[in-house]
């Protein structure tokens, strides 16, 4: 007998794969523009927590540590809060955090941006 083929819905349908890929690149962005406008000054960088991890690990993966972090655990909010909401009407409160999380980087890699013009002018 022939197993019932099921059809599989593709990547960008689901929300929670949208979600995760948005923050990573927004996540992605912000890490490049931030070390592009640091241009190795520690000082420039206003979190202390991610300052000291900076000073700990180095710049660059110092950043990359920290985005990697928020973004696994916002990832693993978002698995279990769908587990926890299994109705389809109400599923998307779960995916919600990732897609404030790639709104935050967005406008931190902005403010960097608008910094580095007011400073470099």
């Amino acid at each position: 007998m022939l197993a019932a083929r099921t059809r599989r819905t593709p990547l960008y349908d689901n929300p929670l794969f949208m979600g995760t890929a948005l923050y990573f690149v927004a996540a992605s962005l912000d890490l490049h523009v931030t070390l592009a406008a640091m241009n190795n000054d520690l000082l420039m960088e206003g979190n202390p927590l991610l300052r000291s991890t900076m000073r700990w690990l180095g710049p660059e993966l110092g950043l990359f540590a920290q985005k990697s972090t928020v973004g696994v655990a916002m990832l693993a909010c978002a698995i279990y809060a769908r587990r926890m909401l299994p109705q389809p009407d109400r599923a998307w409160l779960a995916t919600a955090p990732l897609y404030v999380g790639a709104v935050g980087q967005t406008l931190a890699a902005a403010s960097w941006v608008i910094l580095g013009y007011v400073l470099y002018l």
